[in-house]
């Protein structure tokens, strides 16, 4: 994304074009924001949908900071001028910081693999270009030109209140602009000018993909707000400017991540009426004739947990005397979060949910860094993070060093478990997974 001023001249109707995203952009963007998945996944394409509505949500925080739906953003205070608007907008996960230490300046990027990156940049030359006196945005391919479609927006700020925190939300009205045989873009885009425009446009360089996902981004929040506010007077209703809203993005957190990273359907064509393969329990099918389809594939991983050697691993949750004064961050966590962390917090005191029900489930270790001898620990969850447990070396220390032995020169490792009690896994010390997971 780049940030540019365009002065155009004495710039009616325009079409609209599907706007919906292709399986293959929507695998990509979904991994642009973390969410990774095979590319030969099987999950439907409504599901993929879905989870690009949920990602973008985790992103925004809108469960967090929106108390209920829906709502009139006119019920809250304008952005104070004297507030830096785009310091409240950022929101940087702790290798955000590092990968802005390591660079030399901004780069816009085409890449498709960036898109969620550019998106957020976009946002936040939103809030550069209303702190400099803008509030009219044009998204384009190309600075400066007036082909190609694009998306005019019309932007204010108001001051949301949540949790004893500010958070700047960017009222919208948006329009879609396609070029048609009997006018151009540069008519269509001067129409909707206000007449209180100086005669410049903020531009945005956005590839099509990226002005995809911010429309798909509009529509969503535009079914959030009360049925009777629009921001403006009628003329801009009979203009076709839609409302929406937009809230700062940031990183999702590891357990958002691994929410919607998981793919219970079956191996082969994606059902979600499935039983478990009977010799590993560790993939599923929704009937005899996908198993046998995809046993080329599973055979190996099947027969290596077959042979493997499982041992029993006795964990401690954070409020046991162990756990107590233990603080964890990872890369993703924003660096607010990091400020306001503690302990770590478990889902609930006490014992830690069985969301697998005795099924078999990949379990991340995570050797500590900084405690040694006995007072060495593995940080052990599931992709969902429905439990973040710690297994220290002092309750077993043969079983311990075996796991270390298996970790080698790594951080981290993942491994089969199955739950067998309230503070024990059964686990598969010597069998990795056959591929390595993202999470």
């Amino acid at each position: 994304m780049a940030l540019v001023y365009l002065c155009p001249p004495p710039l009616i109707q325009t079409t609209s074009m599907s706007s919906k995203i292709c399986r293959e952009d929507l695998l990509v963007l979904l991994a642009s924001i973390g969410v990774s998945l095979p590319t030969n996944t099987k999950i439907s394409e409504e599901d993929l949908n879905k989870r690009l509505t949920q990602a973008l949500d985790a992103a925004q925080q809108f469960r967090t900071v929106i108390e209920s739906t829906p709502f009139n953003p006119s019920t809250f205070p304008t952005w104070p001028l004297e507030k830096n608007l785009p310091e409240a907008t950022v929101r940087l996960g702790i290798m955000d910081g590092v990968k802005m230490k390591l660079s030399h300046g901004p780069k816009v990027s085409a890449d498709k693999k960036d898109t969620f990156k550019e998106i957020r940049t976009a946002v936040m030359s939103f809030a550069h270009g209303i702190q400099a006196g803008q509030r009219e945005f044009w998204l384009t391919d190309q600075l400066g030109k007036f082909e190609g479609w694009g998306i005019y927006a019309r932007v204010r700020v108001v001051l949301l209140r949540f949790s004893q925190k500010t958070l700047p939300l960017f009222v919208v009205l948006y329009k879609e602009l396609h070029p048609v045989a009997s006018s151009s873009i540069q008519d269509a885009v001067e129409a909707l000018l206000t007449s209180t425009n100086t005669g410049v446009l903020t531009g945005i360089q956005t590839t099509e993909l990226e002005r995809l996902t911010m429309l798909k981004l509009f529509r969503m929040n535009t079914k959030r707000l009360t049925g009777d506010f629009y921001p403006e007077d009628s003329k801009a209703r009979s203009q076709g400017l839609k409302p929406s809203f937009l809230l700062p993005l940031g990183p999702l957190t590891m357990r958002e991540m691994g929410k919607l990273t998981t793919d219970t359907g079956c191996e082969v064509c994606g059902k979600k009426n499935i039983s478990r393969c009977l010799q590993c329990l560790s993939v599923a099918y929704c009937s005899p004739e996908c198993q046998k389809h995809d046993w080329p594939n599973h055979k190996p991983t099947c027969r290596s947990l077959k042979g493997g050697t499982w041992h029993t691993v006795t964990f401690d949750t954070p409020e046991t005397p162990h756990g107590a004064g233990v603080v964890i961050m990872n890369r993703l966590d924003t660096i607010d979060e990091v400020k306001a962390k503690g302990q770590i917090a478990p889902t609930k005191k006490g014992v830690p949910p069985d969301v697998h029900e005795g099924k078999i489930f990949l379990v991340k270790f995570q050797i500590s860094l900084f405690q040694f001898k006995d007072e060495a620990n593995f940080l052990l969850y599931d992709r969902q993070r429905s439990f973040q447990v710690m297994w220290w070396r002092k309750d077993d220390r043969d079983l311990f060093d075996e796991a270390e032995e298996a970790l080698a020169d790594e951080l981290k490792m993942y491994r089969w478990a199955r739950r067998v009690g309230d503070y024990q896994l059964s686990v598969c010390l010597d069998r990795a997974p056959a591929q390595k997971p993202v999470w």
